[in-house]
C-alpha cells in the first residue's frame, strides 16, 4: 500500500466511503505498516571495548577475536527487512575474513538457543574511515516477535575492526 496525498476539502463537501477509505483508512494503514528503520543495539561484551572517533565500539581482530551484539524483537515484529552489523576500520581492507553465529529463541519458552545458526568463511572488502554494514539476516532466518537473540562476529584478521552495533529493520503487525 502506498501513501495518497489527501485532497483538500471544503465545508459542505460530500465524503463518500471511497473518499474516506482513500484519504484516511488507507493512509493510516500505510503509516502503521511502514518499515521501522532505527532500532539499534550497541555492540556488547568484547574483550576490548574502545572508541573509534567519538563512537563507542568493540575492537575486533585476531587477538580480540569476537564481538557480541544482543537484540530482542518487539511484540509487533512481523517480518525481517534487514539485520546488519555496523562497523568501521581505519584503513582499506580487501577481503576481510569473518564468521557469524547466532543463538535465539522466544522469551516466553525459555529456549535461548531454539535456533542456532552460523555463516562461516565470509569476507568483505572495507573502505577505511567509512561506516560499513555486514548482513546478518542469514543467521536470523527464523526471527519472530518477542525473541531474544545473540549475534557473534569473529575474525582471524590482524586488521583492527571497530564494531558499533546491530541495526534491525522490520515490518510491523
Amino acid at each position: 500500500m502506498t501513501w495518497t496525498d489527501p485532497t483538500t476539502r471544503q465545508t459542505g463537501d460530500l465524503i463518500t466511503a471511497a473518499i474516506w477509505n482513500g484519504d484516511v483508512v488507507d493512509n493510516l494503514s500505510y503509516l502503521h505498516d511502514r518499515v521501522v528503520t532505527r532500532y539499534f543495539w550497541p555492540a556488547n561484551v568484547s574483550q576490548a571495548f574502545t572508541a573509534f572517533g567519538d563512537h563507542p565500539a568493540a575492537l575486533l581482530n585476531s587477538s580480540q577475536g569476537q564481538v557480541y551484539c544482543p537484540l530482542n524483537t518487539p511484540e509487533d515484529f512481523d517480518s525481517l527487512v534487514a539485520a546488519e552489523i555496523v562497523l568501521v576500520t581505519a584503513s582499506d581492507t580487501a577481503n576481510w575474513p569473518y564468521a557469524l553465529y547466532s543463538d535465539y529463541g522466544a522469551a516466553s519458552t525459555g529456549d535461548y538457543n531454539a535456533y542456532d545458526e552460523s555463516l562461516i568463511g565470509q569476507s568483505k572488502s572495507l573502505t577505511g574511515n567509512r561506516l560499513e554494514t555486514i548482513d546478518v539476516s542469514g543467521v536470523l532466518s527464523n526471527l519472530g516477535a518477542s525473541m531474544v537473540a545473540g549475534v557473534k562476529i569473529t575474525t582471524s584478521s590482524v586488521t583492527n575492526i571497530y564494531v558499533l552495533g546491530l541495526v534491525l529493520r522490520y515490518t510491523r503487525t
